[in-house]
Order: C-alpha cells, then sequence, then structure tokens
C-alpha cells in the first residue's frame, strides 16, 4: 500500500533573522537615491543661505524648508528600495529552502517506498 504524500510547508520551519540576509546597502540603486537625497539637502541649505542674503528671512528659510521636505523625500524612497531588497531576497532565501526540502521529502518517499 502507498504512504500517503505529506504536503510541504511554504513557511520556512527555522525562524528567520535578519542577520542571515544581505544587508541593505546591497542594493547601489538605493545607496545613490539615499546620497542623491543627502546632497540636495546640503545643496538647498547653502542656496538657502544665498537667497536669505539677498532676498530676505523669509524667502530663503521657506526655500530651505521646501528643499530639505524634498530630500528627505528621496531619502524615504531610497529607504523603501533597500527594504524591497531585503523582502526580495528573503523570498529568494525562503524559495530556495522550500526547494530544498521538497527534494529532500521526496528522497526520502523513494527510500521508504523501495
Amino acid at each position: 500500500m502507498e504512504e500517503p504524500k505529506t504536503a510541504v510547508s511554504i513557511t520556512s520551519p527555522v525562524p528567520m533573522k535578519a542577520s542571515n540576509f544581505s544587508s541593505a546597502n546591497d542594493n547601489q540603486i538605493g545607496g545613490l537615491i539615499r546620497t542623491i537625497g543627502i546632497v540636495y539637502i546640503a545643496l538647498t541649505v547653502l542656496g538657502g543661505l544665498i537667497i536669505m542674503a539677498a532676498f530676505g528671512f523669509i524667502i530663503g528659510m521657506l526655500s530651505i524648508f521646501a528643499g530639505s521636505f524634498a530630500g528627505i523625500m528621496l531619502m524615504g524612497f531610497a529607504e523603501i528600495i533597500n527594504l524591497l531588497q531585503d523582502i526580495k531576497n528573503a523570498n529568494v532565501k525562503n524559495h530556495n529552502l522550500l526547494i530544498e526540502m521538497t527534494k529532500s521529502d521526496s528522497n526520502s518517499q523513494n527510500n521508504t517506498s523501495n
């Protein structure tokens, strides 16, 4: 009589740790966008100080706030890209683990049926 096949769980039986995956710095695009955001904020502050000297305090501060907000948005977008990369890395690792479990499960079933 043939034994019933066991279902393979999609989730990993091993607890996942963040240290098992590559760091978010592996994504070059995310790092580049973050760097652009930092440079953008620095140039905005410098430009805002120049505008402040030429046109007045309020206009200079408005330009600094607006430019800093845009730079922070760029940095946030870069962080989203890095987090998505971490999710992708975790999914690839889980997929590979699932394939290994499926292979070992099928091998053990073949050995017991012989």
